[in-house]
């Protein structure tokens, strides 16, 4: 399989890469109970999979379910709901970001309505796929990798002059993935001009644009070539704009899995 132009990096460099990251993490607390829920996770993946014969292709598992002829069915990550990162290893101050989940969980009802395959990644107290409307909404929780090397041990003093803070994108973890990334701003002025510098920094595929304000009507697609403009059909009587949004990024998934060595 051909990585696309400017991707191939070396299997044992990225191995080298991952052990690292986890070398240099503190002790994980209830290591074996956290494996253990991990592990019987994998199990109800593989199947899961068995079970409705498709092809997935996945760091996580180091395997591939054949499906002879039945074909393949798309599989999508959706992570969904902020994150917080810690300033300090023994925290006291961290970097939090608003968002409440229901454009992630939405999404994902969505593509599951396309025949999607969709693993969930959520943090607690976000909204859930088929319960955002619901009140009291189940406490979920989100994935969380932070390199303990950059955290600063003790509370960081107030005159220790200004914070610099460097968000590391982990592409090489799945190089072949067609990846969209959300930008949200309260002023639709430089709202595509944000959108379209995120595209370029953290070579995405596509960037949803969001106005605060009008967010649950309207968004924009931008891609390298194009800004496409999505709206809510008030006139079909439909309650979200992600039921117009996934339909466009499943057609351009399709494209993009068709024209790429998969």
């Amino acid at each position: 399989m051909a990585l696309p132009s400017g991707l191939e990096i070396p299997k044992e460099v990225l191995d080298a890469e991952i052990k690292s990251f986890f070398d240099s993490a503190p002790p994980l607390k209830n290591s074996d109970d956290v494996s253990q829920k991990l592990e019987d996770f994998l199990k109800r993946i593989r199947y899961f999979l068995a079970c409705i014969k498709i092809r997935f292709y996945s760091f996580l598992i180091d395997s591939t379910c054949d499906v002879g002829n039945g074909g393949a069915r798309m599989v999508v990550c959706v992570t969904s709901g902020g994150t917080t990162v810690p300033l300090e290893q023994r925290c006291v101050r961290y970097i939090d970001n608003f968002s409440s989940g229901h454009r992630g969980a939405a999404s994902t009802e969505y593509f599951l309505k396309a025949d999607y395959a969709v693993i969930f990644l959520y943090r607690r107290g976000t909204c859930q796929p088929y319960c955002r409307s619901l009140p009291n909404d189940p406490l979920l929780e989100c994935l969380e990798i932070v390199d303990e090397s950059n955290i600063q041990e003790h509370k960081i003093q107030s005159g220790s002059g200004p914070l610099d803070m460097r968000l590391v994108l982990r592409r090489d973890w799945a190089p072949m993935a067609f990846c969209i990334s959300f930008k949200l701003e309260t002023d639709s002025k430089i709202l595509l001009e944000k959108a379209d510098m995120a595209r370029r920094k953290y070579k995405m595929h596509m960037v949803v644009a969001n106005e605060l304000l009008s967010r649950k009507e309207e968004v924009v697609v931008v891609t390298s070539n194009e800004k496409i403009s999505v709206r809510r059909n008030k006139s079909l009587g439909v309650d979200d704009v992600e039921s117009a949004l996934i339909e466009l990024l499943v057609e351009r998934h399709s494209a993009y899995v068709e024209n790429s060595d998969l």
